[in-house]
């Protein structure tokens, strides 16, 4: 049943929560950070339906800030992730590409219904491989798929299989767009100053740029928010970068006055248009995430252990569990645009507005690549720049 504009909306705010939450715990002072929250969801959205009790109840709480109190409330919330999911590549079919993908041990039997749902709703494709006999063909594979899904941006999602794995559960996501106001290349200043957390100044290329942004100061938490959209008009995709004042750190900001209850309003925001003279650097960036401590701590936490209920996933004798989640992410801004792209993996074992404005980025911020859905925007990559010469 198709979803109403307000189910949609109401499914992108409820992963606000997690956003920032998961944003909060991964975030290091003076280090760089690219996450794809939305691929994180893809991957786990792709689990939710192999879930039962305990362990579909967290999820869909966590991801979804719902609970998934039967199984037909859950496949609901599937569906939803699944209609935003159809909105996304039809609104940004030049820009946007997203593969799922299903791999399991040759003959481990998967329920079918689970393979319908992953195959016929969200769109993923199915693979048996041999996780045991030719574990570095299923690794060679996997790492292909990825690699091709990406455009060639994650070569390598996995370093290794264990032979003791039955079921990997991947989403890879790809973007790539050019700014509607694209910046000139003559008028970046290779060597500006770029004032770290802790205070050391770097020499970074500051890209520059007066035109009209969508543009928005909050007095409350004493930040600037601008943003950047992307061609072509019709898309619904588009960078928003928040600066915090001189006087307020990225971490204060991050800790104390990131919040997701208002976040989605703020963004709201920034539908009005200001002359802004915009400086912001060239970064190239890229992170490797190892996703299972932080998941558990919050909240989703059955899974992971022997009190797994993955029953609706296989039916068989041994209790499967999941063992790793993995997620490589990378994104490069530059005077023509973003290109930006991660993977994430769920590995399964057996137990076994103003005049003009002044937005300088010279200092540590936070970026978000957001897709519009209704009066809601979906949080694809977020990430934060503490220094624009390093890629980690």
């Amino acid at each position: 049943m198709a979803a109403t504009p307000a189910e949609l909306t109401a499914a992108v705010n409820g992963q606000a929560l997690f956003v920032v939450d998961l944003l909060k715990a991964l975030y290091q002072k003076d280090k760089n950070l690219v996450l794809s929250p939305y691929s994180l969801v893809s991957a786990l959205a792709l689990l939710l339906p192999g879930t039962d009790g305990e362990s579909r109840f967290e999820i869909a709480r966590v991801i979804f800030d719902q609970a998934a109190k039967d199984a037909s409330a859950a496949d609901r919330h599937v569906e939803l992730f699944a209609q935003t999911n159809d909105a996304n590549l039809k609104t940004n079919s030049e820009t946007l590409r997203i593969a799922n993908l299903l791999y399991s041990h040759l003959s481990f039997p998967l329920n079918p219904q689970y393979v319908a749902t992953l195959t016929k709703r969200l769109r993923a494709v199915a693979k048996e491989l041999d996780f045991v006999g030719k574990n570095d063909v299923a690794l060679a594979t996997i790492n292909s798929d990825v690699s091709e899904a990406t455009k060639g941006l994650i070569p390598s999602l996995l370093d290794s299989i264990d032979p003791a794995t039955r079921v990997i559960l991947v989403n890879a996501i790809h973007f790539k767009g050019l700014w509607a106001r694209q910046f000139d290349k003559s008028l970046t200043a290779a060597d500006a100053d770029f004032t770290k957390s802790n205070g050391q100044v770097v020499k970074a290329a500051l890209m520059y740029k007066k035109a009209k942004f969508p543009f928005y100061y909050d007095e409350e938490s004493k930040a600037k928010f601008v943003q950047l959209d992307y061609k072509p008009e019709g898309g619904n995709i588009a960078m928003v970068v928040v600066l915090p004042d001189a006087g307020t750190t990225l971490e204060s900001y991050i800790r104390n006055s990131l919040k997701a209850a208002t976040l989605q309003e703020k963004l709201q925001l920034l539908a009005t248009d200001a002359d802004v003279r915009l400086k912001l650097p060239r970064f190239k960036l890229e992170s490797t995430h190892y996703l299972s401590g932080p998941l558990q701590g919050l909240g989703v936490r059955s899974v992971f252990g022997p009190k797994a209920d993955l029953s609706k996933l296989s039916s068989a004798s041994q209790q499967l569990y999941v063992d790793q989640v993995i997620q490589k992410a990378v994104i490069e801004v530059n005077e023509e645009g973003t290109e930006a792209a991660a993977a994430t993996a769920i590995m399964m074992r057996c137990l076994m507005l103003s005049p003009e404005e002044e937005f300088t980025a010279d200092r540590p911020f936070l970026y978000m690549l957001v897709a519009q859905h209704g009066s809601a925007r979906q949080i694809l990559f977020v990430g934060t720049v503490e220094d624009p010469t390093k890629s980690q």
